[in-house]
């Protein structure tokens, strides 16, 4: 142990004595010894000191440093002055440690010496203002990805959380650089990663959760964001635009920037919040770090965000809620937000909020709604002064077989609730989202997928061992090939077939189209008692117009004219090792089965071949990693990847001898393929 490298652990302490005991126990008692405790008594008022020194006198790795109170990035920086070890890494007071998470870091920085950074999840608690401690369900701490990865890739690092205290750091990076946290102001840990990433090449992300992180309801910073929550937010601002003039902007790796500047965006659309009570001096200074910071990274990006911004329409931007009129004072105040061709008026009588839904008529429709009466699921509401009371109601055998009814067709067509198409298919979308696709996430990191579409070329497959199988349509129908998934939104395909559909032993998605203006195009002809199956999930598609927004939890699935790009998006969600495309072949020629869909007028589908560019523009971005191969291509040939099987090569031998290309055998999961040098 002697010769291992040190770690050198800081932790800043200021009021924590709650807390401390636990959390230097779970130090000094990990299986990793060879460790330098570095604690900052940051100008602690209550025993915390008290604790330090009776654990200073037990254990000698622990060296105690006592100074006048700062902020947190200072007192971090303090401790990166004493730091002796070849790795460093960070505690807060209040949280713990697993026993071995250190060890499990260092034993992968010593077996792969390109290894820059590693990071391991952690289990998020929250204590209630009673003294409670429970678990909580964040996963953005507790994420998907394990093994190394490239830093660089867009995906990787716009998902990596840019706290320290889940990661061990390498001190020499830390040193050449002279990296250190932001003072005084929001978001210092945000820095300190932004900076050390940028010289980063490799991390390892462990499996393990290493680190419990407690949330308190009445720590000094929550209070203080909820106080300050304008600087909180411009801090953000302030420290990504510091970061890019100093270190990015003039960069001559054009990767790099790409990378960064993506992932700076990114984050910023991440803390885009609802805050709509802000007064007029906040909401000017949220308008101007926006701005500014648009003006800064244009004309790399350019979209409707930054467009909205330039033109001072930042009402039209949903997630920042800013009101496009404000009346009144603190006491007695009208917001008016614009919501597509509608405005949603918020009157505010001290601390009573009356939010109104209405067209332009807002004032006249606002006095109508001071008390207003409506059904909601299966309650009675009235709403006085924004003060909403809630009455159940005792239904009926027939009034519970209306609603579930009327529960399904909200998800097949559109409800007359709603003025707005695109409202109501944003709730619908959410809903369905939100409950059907985050148990997929990664879920098959590292396999192989294939998707099977219904191509001619399909016949030539045969289904490679081992590997996810997701089908489109009538693929199910081939009987040479066991289906994991089945993706279906074909009108036909879906009456013609629902009864073999439904016994089809796979997890079947069955999906509508969304067009802007437009009802929905095709409905899902389920009979009811179809539709509480375990294996049947419900989803929509439209037609990928926004390359930003690639979550599946909560965006509709791209469709782009073909059920294929949205059986490939979500296997792209499942984080696999790689995925191959069958029976995509996007010309004529009919089906695998021979047949034709006589309701199509023309049979070529080389306009598909575009949307294939597109979508592997979508697939380069966000998931770099992952390497997409078209087996038997034919409109496909040269976009991805190209291999050929044998079956293929003996039915279409023109193709092969005439070009004279030379048939390179491979071995892929023990499944012989060929590709074309």
């Amino acid at each position: 142990m002697e010769n291992s490298p040190k770690i050198s652990v800081i932790i800043p302490i200021w009021n924590m004595e709650k807390y401390l005991q636990k959390c230097l126990e779970s130090v000094i008692n990990q299986t990793y010894k060879n460790l330098e405790i570095i604690c900052i008594n940051n100008g602690s008022t209550d025993h915390s000191e008290e604790i330090l020194r009776e654990y200073c006198a037990k254990d000698n790795r622990i060296k105690l440093i006592t100074q006048n109170h700062t902020s947190l990035g200072e007192a971090r920086n303090r401790g990166l002055e004493e730091i002796s070890g070849e790795y460093v890494t960070f505690v807060d007071a209040d949280d713990w440690l697993e026993p071995n998470v250190y060890k499990n870091s260092i034993n992968k920085y010593l077996e792969d010496n390109q290894l820059d950074l590693i990071i391991f999840p952690a289990q998020c608690y929250i204590e209630q203002q009673n003294g409670i401690i429970k678990k909580e369900n964040e996963n953005w701490y507790n994420f998907k990805f394990s093994g190394k990865y490239n830093l660089k890739k867009n995906d990787t690092f716009y998902y990596i959380s840019r706290v320290a205290w889940n990661k061990v750091f390498k001190v020499s990076i830390i040193k050449e650089h002279d990296i250190k946290f932001a003072q005084n102001c929001y978001h210092e840990d945000v820095y300190f990663y932004f900076l050390y990433s940028l010289y980063c090449e490799n991390m390892y992300c462990l499996e393990q959760i290493g680190y419990n992180y407690l949330k308190r309801e009445t720590s000094s910073l929550r209070i203080w964001t909820q106080k300050d929550f304008t600087q909180w937010f411009c801090d953000h601002f302030k420290i990504l635009t510091d970061i890019y003039n100093t270190k990015i902007k003039n960069t001559q790796n054009e990767n790099l920037r790409t990378c960064y500047i993506y992932g700076l965006y990114k984050n910023v659309l991440l803390h885009l919040p609802a805050c709509d009570n802000l007064n007029a001096e906040e909401y000017k200074k949220i308008k101007s770090c926006l701005k500014n910071f648009v003006n800064l990274i244009d004309p790399l990006i350019n979209d409707n965000f930054t467009t909205y911004v330039k033109n001072g329409q930042f009402d039209k931007i949903a997630r920042l809620k800013l009101p496009l009129i404000t009346l009144g004072n603190n006491l007695l105040n009208l917001n008016i937000y614009r919501q597509e061709k509608n405005y949603i008026c918020i009157l505010s009588l001290g601390r009573i909020r009356i939010k109104i839904n209405s067209g332009k008529n807002y004032l006249k429709k606002a006095l109508k709604y001071i008390f207003t009466t409506y059904n909601q699921n299966n309650h009675k509401v009235i709403r006085i002064l924004g003060l909403k009371l809630k009455f159940a109601k005792q239904k009926t055998t027939d009034e519970v077989l209306d609603e579930l009814k009327k529960h399904i067709n909200s998800q097949i067509k559109l409800s007359k609730e709603f003025t707005s198409t695109e409202v109501q298919a944003a709730h619908i979308i959410h809903d369905l989202h939100s409950k059907t696709f985050p148990q997929f996430k990664g879920c098959n990191i590292g396999k192989d997928i294939v998707i099977v579409a219904c191509g001619p070329s399909m016949s030539y497959y045969k289904q490679i061992p081992g590997a996810i199988h997701i089908g489109v349509n009538k693929s199910f129908k081939n009987q040479n090939i066991m289906l994991d998934y089945l993706f279906t939104q074909d009108k036909l395909s879906i009456e013609e077939n629902i009864e073999e559909l439904l016994k089809y032993p796979a997890k079947i998605f069955i999906g509508s189209y969304i067009l802007k203006g437009i009802s929905w195009l095709h409905k899902c002809m389920i009979p009811l008692k179809y539709m509480e199956l375990d294996n049947i999930y419900y989803y929509y598609s439209d037609y990928g117009r926004n390359l930003l927004l690639p979550n599946l939890e909560y965006c509709s699935l791209m469709d782009f004219g073909s059920v294929a790009f949205p059986a490939t998006q979500f296997a792209l969600y499942t984080k696999p090792k790689r995925i191959y495309l069958v029976g995509c072949d996007c010309s004529s020629g009919g089906y695998f089965d021979g047949s034709k869909n006589t309701n199509v007028k023309n049979h070529n589908l080389s306009y598909l071949i575009k949307d294939w560019q597109r979508f592997k523009l979508y697939a380069e971005t966000y998931y770099p990693d992952v390497e997409i191969i078209s087996i038997n291509p034919v409109g496909l040939k040269g976009m991805f990847k190209d291999v050929y099987t044998q079956e293929y090569i003996d039915a279409n031998p023109e193709l092969f001898t005439d070009i004279g290309y030379e048939i390179l055998e491979e071995q892929v999961n023990e499944y012989k393929i060929y590709s074309i040098k």
